[in-house]
């Protein structure tokens, strides 16, 4: 029987697992029920049912960044007689969440993501980096005159000292003249600062010329990541085919679980409806909380 592969390298499609700064996680694993067998694909853990058709399911990553979907790998292989169609709209989530001393359970539906949802998310995503990165280019330009601005301060003192000899004449009333000398020295200081500001032209153009090539390279990668995700979401993304007896068929599952509290416990009930029958599957979330996990080890 043929399996699924889906290449972990692929988590480089955020959109599928959520992105976070600093990185949180929330740990997926799966939940032993009757009637499934685990198995391990490409490293990754995975409840196997069979009934009229073989369904296995794996958690697309078991440690997910939080505030992000969640999503999951769906192989179906159709041992019946005759074709049924095969998928999102046969997936339902529903998130149980663990009782608590305040409050009891409480079940919460989880959408299942379209192929158009997320490639929506994805150029919602694209246009923010755009957005940010014009802003930064703004930002950057608004220095251009400081960065291209030199001051020079320089301070300047000194004293003085000399000499001095100064004769006065005068005539009394009955004509007598009169002579007076005086003799003298002075000294004294001075001190100051001058404050220069020189501006370079030449060296504006060349920051603003470099603010330039970076604001392009990054609209660039920008777009080169958006479209990278694209490509990977058509190459994975479980679409909706009529799957003919015999043949197999697999692909992402992509649920919108950005809404979940980090800390909030619970499993996931993902039921998989296929021709008439249903596969039960359960995945247990909780908190990861990475300074714990260092201690322990």
């Amino acid at each position: 029987m043929s399996k699924l592969n889906v290449p972990l390298a692929a988590c480089s499609l955020l959109i599928l697992v959520g992105c976070a700064t600093p990185p949180e996680y929330v740990e997926n694993d799966l939940i032993p029920l009757k009637s499934q067998k685990f198995i391990y694909n490409n490293g990754r853990k995975t409840a196997v049912v069979t009934k009229k058709n073989y369904v296995s399911l794996a958690p697309y990553r078991q440690l997910n960044l939080v505030g992000g979907n969640t999503s999951y790998v769906l192989f179906v292989n159709n041992l019946d007689s005759k074709p049924f169609n095969v998928s999102r709209e046969n997936v339902k989530v529903t998130f149980i969440e663990a009782p608590t001393a305040k409050t009891g359970s409480k079940s919460v539906p989880i959408r299942v993501n379209s192929y158009d949802e997320i490639i929506a998310e994805i150029r919602e995503d694209e246009y923010k980096q755009r957005y940010r990165a014009f802003l930064n280019k703004i930002e950057a330009d608004m220095n251009i005159k400081d960065q291209a601005t030199t001051v020079a301060d320089s301070d300047k003192s000194g004293s003085i000292s000399g000499n001095f000899s100064a004769m006065s004449t005068g005539r009394y009333s009955n004509g007598d003249t009169v002579s007076i000398n005086t003799d003298g020295s002075l000294y004294g200081g001075y001190g100051g600062s001058t404050h220069t500001t020189i501006y370079n032209p030449a060296l504006a153009q060349v920051i603003a010329a470099k603010n330039q090539a970076r604001f392009a390279n990054n609209l660039n990668s920008i777009a080169q990541n958006a479209k990278s995700q694209q490509e990977l979401l058509n190459a994975l993304f479980l679409k909706s085919i009529s799957l003919p007896k015999g043949k197999s068929y697999g692909g992402l599952v992509v649920t919108d679980t950005r809404g979940l509290d980090k800390e909030l416990k619970g499993t996931f009930l993902i039921q998989i409806n296929l021709d008439g029958q249903e596969y039960d599957f359960k995945v247990g979330r909780e908190y990861y909380n990475v300074d714990a996990t260092a201690v322990k080890s």
